[in-house]
Protein backbone atom coordinates (compact mmCIF):
# COMPACT_ATOMS: atom_id res chain seq x y z
CA UNK A 1 0.00 0.00 0.00
CA UNK A 2 0.94 3.46 -0.69
CA UNK A 3 0.59 6.45 1.71
CA UNK A 4 -0.44 10.00 0.67
CA UNK A 5 -1.36 13.00 2.42
CA UNK A 6 -3.90 15.71 1.65
CA UNK A 7 -3.82 19.04 3.24
CA UNK A 8 -7.05 20.51 3.09
CA UNK A 9 -8.92 23.97 2.46
CA UNK A 10 -12.79 23.91 2.21
CA UNK A 11 -14.29 26.12 -0.44
CA UNK A 12 -16.81 28.90 -0.11
CA UNK A 13 -19.16 26.32 -0.90
CA UNK A 14 -18.12 23.67 1.61
CA UNK A 15 -18.26 26.14 4.16
CA UNK A 16 -22.02 27.55 3.51
CA UNK A 17 -23.42 23.98 3.08
CA UNK A 18 -21.11 22.91 6.01
CA UNK A 19 -24.28 20.46 7.44
CA UNK A 20 -23.90 18.53 3.96
CA UNK A 21 -20.87 17.03 5.26
CA UNK A 22 -21.86 14.07 6.30
CA UNK A 23 -23.86 13.11 2.71
CA UNK A 24 -20.80 14.04 0.85
CA UNK A 25 -18.27 12.03 3.44
CA UNK A 26 -20.78 8.83 2.43
CA UNK A 27 -20.15 9.41 -1.01
CA UNK A 28 -16.41 9.35 -0.49
CA UNK A 29 -16.64 6.24 1.66
CA UNK A 30 -18.05 4.82 -0.29
CA UNK A 31 -15.74 5.26 -3.43
CA UNK A 32 -12.62 4.63 -0.84
CA UNK A 33 -14.10 1.09 -0.01
CA UNK A 34 -14.84 0.67 -3.80
CA UNK A 35 -10.97 1.53 -4.75
CA UNK A 36 -9.81 -0.15 -1.44
CA UNK A 37 -8.31 3.04 0.23
CA UNK A 38 -8.18 3.28 3.94
CA UNK A 39 -8.19 6.71 5.33
CA UNK A 40 -7.92 8.51 8.57
CA UNK A 41 -8.63 12.37 9.40
CA UNK A 42 -7.97 15.25 11.79
CA UNK A 43 -9.75 18.38 11.57
CA UNK A 44 -6.77 21.08 12.10
CA UNK A 45 -6.46 24.64 13.13
CA UNK A 46 -4.37 26.97 11.23
CA UNK A 47 -3.74 27.30 7.37
CA UNK A 48 -5.34 24.21 6.87
CA UNK A 49 -8.75 22.66 7.66
CA UNK A 50 -8.00 19.23 7.87
CA UNK A 51 -4.93 16.83 7.48
CA UNK A 52 -6.08 13.39 5.27
CA UNK A 53 -3.80 10.13 5.89
CA UNK A 54 -4.74 7.96 2.80
CA UNK A 55 -3.33 3.94 2.34
CA UNK A 56 -4.00 3.45 -1.46
CA UNK A 57 -2.63 0.49 -3.12
CA UNK A 58 -2.09 2.70 -6.36
CA UNK A 59 -1.27 5.81 -7.49
CA UNK A 60 -4.43 5.32 -10.15
CA UNK A 61 -6.53 4.28 -7.16
CA UNK A 62 -5.49 7.32 -5.40
CA UNK A 63 -5.91 10.09 -8.17
CA UNK A 64 -9.87 8.17 -9.36
CA UNK A 65 -10.33 9.32 -5.55
CA UNK A 66 -8.83 12.53 -5.61
CA UNK A 67 -11.02 13.24 -9.11
CA UNK A 68 -14.17 12.09 -7.02
CA UNK A 69 -13.68 14.41 -4.66
CA UNK A 70 -12.62 17.40 -6.43
CA UNK A 71 -15.95 16.36 -8.42
CA UNK A 72 -17.97 17.36 -5.24
CA UNK A 73 -16.00 20.69 -5.23
CA UNK A 74 -16.43 21.15 -0.89
CA UNK A 75 -12.73 21.05 -0.99
CA UNK A 76 -9.43 22.04 -2.62
CA UNK A 77 -6.45 19.36 -1.50
CA UNK A 78 -2.68 19.26 -1.86
CA UNK A 79 -1.83 15.75 -2.00
CA UNK A 80 1.48 14.26 -1.62
CA UNK A 81 3.41 10.97 -1.99
CA UNK A 82 4.51 9.97 1.91
CA UNK A 83 7.16 7.68 2.69
CA UNK A 84 7.42 5.90 6.34
CA UNK A 85 10.47 5.25 7.66
CA UNK A 86 10.71 1.07 6.64
CA UNK A 87 10.43 2.82 3.13
CA UNK A 88 12.47 5.70 3.30
CA UNK A 89 15.24 4.11 5.05
CA UNK A 90 16.16 1.83 2.30
CA UNK A 91 16.52 4.64 0.12
CA UNK A 92 19.44 6.05 2.61
CA UNK A 93 21.13 2.99 2.37
CA UNK A 94 21.37 2.87 -1.53
CA UNK A 95 22.57 6.22 -1.10
CA UNK A 96 25.45 5.38 1.61
CA UNK A 97 26.27 2.56 -0.79
CA UNK A 98 27.29 4.72 -4.05
CA UNK A 99 29.11 7.27 -1.23
CA UNK A 100 30.16 10.43 -3.42
CA UNK A 101 32.98 12.01 -2.26
CA UNK A 102 32.94 13.13 1.20
CA UNK A 103 35.04 16.02 1.83
CA UNK A 104 32.34 18.33 1.01
CA UNK A 105 30.55 17.06 4.32
CA UNK A 106 33.52 16.54 6.11
CA UNK A 107 34.08 20.77 6.14
CA UNK A 108 30.85 21.45 7.28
Amino acid sequence: MKTFISLVKMTGTGKSEITRSLKRGEIVAKARERLGISMQYYMTMGAYDFVLVFEAPSDEAMAELLLIIGQIGAINTETMPAFTDRTYMPLLEKLSAIEPNNDKLSEK
